[in-house]
């Protein structure tokens, strides 16, 4: 970066990067009319906006000067089911799964969520939140073993690891009424 002052100069030291008005935290090296600073904590993956602001002799800040880019995400996002719980029995067969979810990155992209039945996809009605989630399958899963398998892509498009878990599904209870008596 490009520093100076017409007619004071600058106070080496004095330099602030932020991003989305958020201090950051610097290592800066100074020559007579540039400084080169490298940023002691990783920013989050995706776009990027930085400002950086320096003052000069009278401690007047300067306008920011501001820089966007782009960092790349090369991390996937987590995921896990929390319900139901590994080797439950008697789950009935529409049955909520409870997922969290999280990505240090670009941000977790759950319109990607991929839930899959003894290896065949099916339905899923899902609300989402900031880092959990609940779906619940549109039709009755089938009754018996079931192993759910899970995964979510991150705004990069990294694949989360494969989220799953085993548990058995009881046979929807069936109500019969018979009516008995005298009209």
């Amino acid at each position: 970066a490009r520093r100076g002052d017409y007619g004071g100069g600058v106070q080496s030291g004095t330099i602030e990067v932020q991003q989305a008005g958020a201090p950051l935290a610097t290592s800066c090296t100074y020559t007579a009319d540039t400084a080169t600073c490298a940023l002691l904590q990783p920013v989050s993956g995706g776009a990027v906006t930085l400002s950086a602001t320096i003052r000069d002799l009278a401690g007047n800040r300067s306008l920011p000067v501001t820089r966007s880019f782009v960092v790349e995400d090369l991390v996937p996002p987590t995921l896990s089911i929390t319900e139901p719980l590994e080797g439950a029995a008697g789950v009935p067969p529409r049955t909520a799964v409870r997922l969290t979810y999280g990505d240090e990155g670009s941000g977790v992209d759950t319109a990607s969520l991929a839930l899959v039945v003894n290896g065949t996809s099916v339905g899923w009605e899902c609300q989402f939140g900031a880092s959990t989630g609940v779906c619940v399958p549109v039709a009755d899963l089938p009754t018996g073993a079931i192993l759910l398998s899970a995964t979510v892509r991150d705004l990069q498009a990294n694949l989360s690891p494969v989220a799953s878990v085993q548990f058995s599904v009881s046979a929807s209870p069936s109500y019969s009424v018979t009516l008995s008596g005298t009209t």
